[in-house]
């Protein structure tokens, strides 16, 4: 059901380079208060024209060239890491936490941060789809927010809230 209300809108009209730009930021954004309100000004007052942009992050994920960024950078923070776990510094934790994060391999912290990285991503999605509203909006949220197993689900209740705190 969810992939097919989400493919409604592969066929919506492409969003203009401001308003991509907009959404992507959106996106991937992690910053501090000041900016996080200005972000969210500009996404309502662009409103349903970035419904499209969420909705299409929130099926397909991040693509394949910032998969490819954020799994470069990944690799080299767990080279920092191990660096870090291997020179005997004093990090705050017991001999055996130091000795069970010196033993996760690299293929492991990938495929950990990776999957982190998506689901922050749709959950950014989610977010930006309760600031824009929106019928298709609405629609997703509500799919998801009684999904007790969805990763998605506590940003699809604040979406859902949203929307309705702001009608």
């Amino acid at each position: 059901m969810l992939a097919g209300l989400l493919t409604i809108h592969a066929y919506a009209q492409q969003p203009s380079r401001e308003q991509s730009v907009l959404a992507q930021t959106w996106l991937l954004k992690n910053c501090c208060l000041a900016d996080k309100v200005v972000l969210e000004t500009e996404t309502i007052r662009i409103g349903s024209q970035l419904e499209p942009a969420f909705l299409d992050a929130l099926k397909n994920g991040p693509g394949s060239d910032l998969l490819s960024e954020f799994e470069r950078m990944a690799a080299i923070k767990f080279e920092q890491r191990q660096k870090l776990l291997s020179n005997g510094a004093d990090l705050g934790l017991s001999p055996q936490d130091i000795e069970a994060a010196r033993d996760v391999t690299p293929e492991q912290y990938m495929s950990k941060e990776k999957d982190d990285f998506i689901i922050r991503y749709k959950s950014q999605a989610i977010v930006g789809l309760g600031l824009v509203g929106g019928k298709k909006a609405e629609e997703v949220s509500t799919q998801i927010s009684p999904d007790e197993e969805s990763p998605l689900q506590i940003s699809a209740k604040q979406a859902l809230k949203r929307m309705k705190d702001s009608d």
